[in-house]
């Protein structure tokens, strides 16, 4: 919508008058419904300052106004003329009072009495009591700094200060303190007598007539439980709930106990403490509060001086009911098939037999083992079932290695006499899905010989980075009035025509052609591809490093201007002639057999290894899957135990083969846009195909190394595309959780052995919390809502599957 007054926006809605006032002159640029969500949102544009309490107390009509709506955003964006520190401090003052006040009580009165002062473009907040700590403990000078940013664009640094006190306010606490003694006193003098009569009775009966209620300690306890990890602010008022792990109490002076004991809600744990008579405790609440019982605290969070630890001192506690167990009550019931152990190195921490038991009181038909590349819990597995009528599937999650050649991707018999167009592209960047192709050079070989050249500059419609311009030698101006590349690409695809395409790292190269092509120019790119660099690799083993100029100078190539696409084209055909003449001196004169000479000469110790599941469905597969494992630690072992593609196919009877995780061969080439007859190719080499929850992936999000997911809807789009390519090659789908522990609060045991995985490249491994549980047949199903129902047989059930174990 285009920018309205506010006025005519909301004329319609009854506001008061104060209200109107605060936010006259002001304009609403956007105001959006989500029906689903049933919110609103709304932008302003205001040249003065509006108070966060008029912000509030607009949200709060509207809420009132419009029936349905369950909630009101407002964002405010200011265009202030003067947007000096101190005219910003000023402004936001009374807004900085509000949202500090919003936090808590505690903070509402230090905020109260606080003065500000701007010093070195910096807002310093002066607040008394030594309450700065507090305050930045809560991160309220970084919410104060977020707002202003936020709503002006303007950066200020906010910093909370302690003022120190002066005479007058010594003078007027030491004072108030007294008058607070002297009440206390006469209230402890005129009730005394009193107290002293009735005491013993009274506290016997309150106490007998609360435990009978399950108030154990002060009053019922009544407001939203927190998590123990979330308790830790000290001074904050807190509801926990937990169980009882560790119990001391410990009598004092006056026939009392001081009573601390240690509760978990397994998101961490912390200790409780309180007073109580001595004589109450031991005929009263020992049975009550004692290791294994499940209590409600409320109390406030301090730092105890003598054990130096944060801990709660409680003000009430109540009996509470203790979470039932988790319980698979589907009619049909699923099978999960990827699953970790404590045998899984740095990765599962569960022992086998605690799955195996909660399989077995699921009432689950089995289950399936898959540790990282090992085979040790099979024994503990096969114990574990005792008498019951569980089935488990043995198998692992391999690291598969393609040994069988990549240096040639779709071949169709071509010979090496046929037509080739060695190729070369300049870029403005690594990333193919948001970087643009500069220049593009080409040379066609046909009979062994160049016949034709194909070279132009493209305008990437975008700035050359600088240190790109520095690489290659091409600026801004070299491509400003170059044609851009839906004009340069189908006349460089006509230069091509049928023939094959070779480029050196072709994968990077025809990355950029095929993904510009079908996005922009809606051409599906299906030539076969040769990398020269794979296949250097195989005719010059003696290499350590296969760079273009390091090839170049092995055989006496010139390579002048690298980093130009016309001059990398030139370089990289010489290269490829004098390849052809050494494959020609080794008898093969096809394309399609240059992959069985690769695979031949391959080391595999420099092929990238993918995970796979590999299920066991008889003792032949058994004894096969044993083998592999043997040969993966003895002959194929590179820091990780590798199973070649050539040996999995030589023992593949009585295997079932899955295509794994987001590490998986598959699921790779989806994120990678690899031709649709190489993702052909790898579903019809696997069994099943595999699919799991949403928040095991969300980690690619964030990650620098994916390019192809930005949030959730890819993941979703991911995983629709796997069970689409399922059904259209009949090929079994199956969900899985990809196990790690069992329970979903296990994930903080698990934490701690992620982070030693980042010595093997899991630079995330710290920040990831995925939801790697065992998750009942309802709970996977509810993952999958978006396509559960109308595929649950086909996609979701893996019982079908024939296991003679």
């Amino acid at each position: 919508m285009t920018a309205q007054k506010f006025e005519l926006v909301f004329q319609k809605i009854s506001l008061s008058l104060p209200l109107l006032e605060a936010f006259q002159g002001t304009e609403v640029r956007k105001l959006t419904i989500h029906k689903k969500e049933r919110t609103v949102s709304i932008e302003i544009t205001a040249n003065k300052m509006i108070p966060l309490q008029k912000q509030e107390e607009l949200k709060g009509a509207l809420l009132e106004s419009l029936p349905g709506i369950q909630a009101v955003s407002l964002a405010v964006f200011y265009e202030l003329t003067d947007k000096t520190p101190e005219a910003l401090a000023a402004g936001y003052w009374g807004s900085i009072k509000t949202l500090v006040s919003q936090k808590s009580k505690i903070c509402a009165g230090v905020i109260a009495d606080a003065e500000w002062r701007v010093t070195e473009h910096k807002l310093q907040i002066l607040v008394k009591h030594n309450m700065a700590y507090y305050l930045a403990q809560k991160h309220l000078d970084d919410a104060i700094a977020n707002m202003i940013h936020t709503e002006t664009g303007e950066t200020l640094l906010v910093q909370f200060k302690n003022q120190k006190a002066t005479e007058a306010d010594r003078a007027a606490l030491e004072n108030n303190r007294k008058k607070k003694f002297e009440e206390l006193s006469r209230q402890i003098i005129t009730t005394q007598a009193e107290a002293v009569q009735e005491k013993a009775n009274a506290e016997v009966a309150a106490v007998s007539s609360s435990v009978s209620k399950g108030i154990l300690l002060g009053k019922e306890i009544n407001g939203a439980n927190q998590k123990i990890i979330d308790t830790k602010i000290l001074g904050e008022n807190v509801i926990i709930e937990g169980s009882i792990y560790n119990i001391e109490p410990r009598e004092i002076r006056g026939e009392k106990y001081i009573v601390s004991f240690d509760i978990t809600d397994l998101s961490d744990s912390t200790t409780v403490k309180f007073f109580v008579k001595k004589s109450v405790f031991d005929a009263e609440l020992s049975d009550k509060i004692k290791k294994g019982k499940y209590l409600r605290v409320q109390g406030e969070v301090q730092f105890d001086k003598y054990t130096k630890e944060i801990d709660i001192m409680a003000k009430n506690i109540m009996t509470a009911a203790a979470p039932a167990p988790r319980m698979d009550d589907a009619e049909e019931k699923r099978v999960e098939l990827h699953l970790h152990t404590q045998m899984s190195s740095m990765d599962g921490v569960t022992p086998v037999k605690k799955y195996i038991e909660r399989a077995i009181a699921w009432g689950h038909k089995a289950i399936a083992i898959t540790d990282h590349g090992v085979v040790q819990a099979f024994p503990d597995a096969m114990n574990a079932i005792g008498k019951s009528d569980l089935k488990v599937i043995y198998g692992v999650e391999a690291y598969l290695i393609d040994d069988l050649g990549s240096v040639v991707t779709m071949p169709r018999g071509q010979s090496l006499d046929d037509t080739f167009v060695v190729f070369d592209i300049e870029t403005t960047g690594l990333s193919k899905e948001t970087e643009s192709i500069t220049e593009i050079g080409a040379v066609k070989v046909v009979d062994g010989k160049i016949i034709d050249r194909f070279s132009t500059f493209v305008n990437p419609e975008r700035p050359i980075p600088a240190e790109i311009t520095k690489l290659t030698g091409i600026t801004n101006e070299m491509v400003a009035d170059a044609p851009v590349i839906t004009e340069i690409l189908p006349k460089f695809l006509e230069f091509c025509q049928d023939a094959v395409l070779v480029a050196h790292n072709a994968n990077f190269d025809t990355g950029f052609i095929r993904l510009n092509a079908e996005r922009k120019c809606g051409i599906e790119v299906k030539n076969t591809v040769l990398d020269t660099l794979e296949l250097s690799r195989s005719l010059l083993p003696e290499l350590k490093k296969h760079k273009l100029d390091i090839v170049c100078e092995q055989l006496g190539v010139s390579l002048e201007g690298h980093h130009r696409a016309v001059n990398d084209a030139e370089a990289t055909a010489e290269v490829f002639l004098k390849f052809i003449d050494m494959l020609v001196e080794k008898e093969i004169y096809k394309v399609d057999d240059i992959n069985v000479f690769s695979s031949q000469t391959v080391n595999y110790k420099k092929l990238k290894a993918y995970h796979a599941i590999i299920l066991a469905k008889d003792y032949v597969g058994l004894r096969n899957l044993y083998e592999l494992i043997s040969l993966s630690h003895i002959d194929y072992y590179f820091r990780r135990p590798r199973i070649p593609k050539s040996k999995l196919i030589q023992h593949r009877e009585g295997l079932i083969l899955g295509s794994a995780c987001e590490a998986g061969e598959l699921y790779r080439a989806l994120l990678d846009k690899k031709p649709k007859q190489v993702i052909e190719e790898l579903v019809n080499f696997y069994d099943y195909l595999e699919i799991q929850p949403l928040g095991n992936n969300r980690f690619m999000i964030e990650s620098p190394k994916v390019e192809s997911v930005h949030s959730m809807e890819d993941i979703i789009a991911i995983n629709k595309q796997i069970v689409a390519l399922g059904e259209e090659h009949n090929k079994p789908v199956v969900a899985t959780c990809d196990v790690h522990f069992i329970d979903p609060q296990d994930a903080a045991f698990v934490k701690s052995s992620w982070r030693q995985r980042q010595a093997e490249g899991f630079a995330d491994a710290d920040k990831q919390a995925p939801p790697l549980y065992f998750r009942t047949t309802k709970e996977m199903l509810k993952e999958f809502h978006i396509w559960a129902r109308k595929r649950r047989e086909k996609s979701l059930s893996p019982i079908q599957i024939r296991l003679r174990i």
